[in-house]
């Protein structure tokens, strides 16, 4: 009975497909970015981001595994920046949410994770997996295009991506050429975000899931090869000996995700980088604030940017 309920609940955090395989069968990425992007403008204006050139976004398949799309930047511009979007979401999604960039003068990346969008079957795993994805489109990225210097903005999940590259391994910021993060509704424990993904997704799971934790962990492990607590991000910064500069970003009324982790490690941080900086909005949902909130968002990336000598 319990392997029952355990694999019950494995099944319930993969289901990260099922919402856009229709729209992905009927319509292709463009329809459904265009779908997302007019849907925004509609419900929120945006008018602080110039969508003019929106047009042009290009398709790539990395590795025959990770599906990614990019955008060049009208002025010719060798500056990147690599989204990576949350829990259940999409390139599309992130596309979006990256492309204020666009008009900083950046051209941008952006991908599905392992078990999301249009990249292959696999298994969610919070930070292991999603920064191996990341990883195999940062090479792609190098290797293929002309790159000067790049950014890395995440989104929840994929802003807990975010800030476990930038403490993995020195040696990842100079291969890539990264120069900044930015961290929108990080987490700070995967076992938490199990934990939480589990009651979110169904309330009949409430009572098990505090029980079989450790057991679905032990799964992960023993089944599928992923230690899912290999990394221990708030370790990685006591012995980390490089970063570079990262912008939090949150909001106190967020109930999926905790404004205190990002706090935490922003806190932490202070001993490795003296040029981060932390944004709390008193209001918004979960990865909603650049939405409600479009201008003071936006002035915090500039103003970041700006602190940092890369944008005049």
């Amino acid at each position: 009975m319990n392997n029952l309920i355990i694999d019950k609940l494995i099944k319930v955090i993969n289901n990260t497909k099922a919402n856009n395989k229709k729209f992905y069968e009927e319509y292709g990425w463009e329809q459904l970015l265009h779908l997302y992007q007019q849907s925004l403008v509609t419900e929120y204006e945006l008018k602080e981001i110039d969508f003019s050139n929106f047009d042009g976004w290009e398709k790539k398949i990395i590795n025959n595994r990770i599906h990614a799309i990019y955008h060049i930047n009208k002025n010719n511009s060798d500056k990147w920046i690599v989204g990576c979007h949350g829990y259940s979401s999409s390139k599309e999604s992130s596309a979006l949410s990256t492309y204020l960039f666009d008009n900083l003068g950046y051209n941008i990346m952006v991908f599905d994770f392992i078990n999301h969008g249009e990249s292959i079957d696999g298994y969610v795993s919070f930070g292991v997996n999603e920064l191996n994805a990341l990883l195999e489109v940062l090479d792609h990225l190098i290797n293929n295009f002309q790159v000067e210097h790049l950014g890395l903005i995440g989104f929840s999940m994929g802003a807990f991506t975010v800030n476990l590259f930038s403490v993995a391994d020195k040696n990842y910021i100079d291969k890539y050429k990264v120069k900044f993060t930015i961290s929108d509704s990080t987490y700070m424990f995967i076992k938490q975000v199990f934990k939480t993904i589990l009651v979110f997704s169904n309330q009949q799971f409430q009572d098990y899931v505090e029980s079989f934790m450790d057991k679905i962990i032990e799964k992960y492990q023993k089944d599928y090869k992923i230690n899912v607590l290999e990394y221990d991000i708030v370790k990685l910064i006591e012995k980390n000996e490089k970063t570079v500069p990262t912008l939090f970003i949150h909001s106190k009324k967020d109930l999926v995700t905790y404004p205190k982790d990002s706090e935490a490690l922003f806190k932490y941080r202070t001993k490795i980088s003296k040029q981060d900086q932390i944004l709390l909005f008193d209001t918004g949902a979960h990865v909603k604030t650049q939405l409600e909130h479009t201008s003071d968002y936006i002035n915090a990336i500039k103003k970041f940017l700006q602190s940092i000598d890369l944008l005049k």
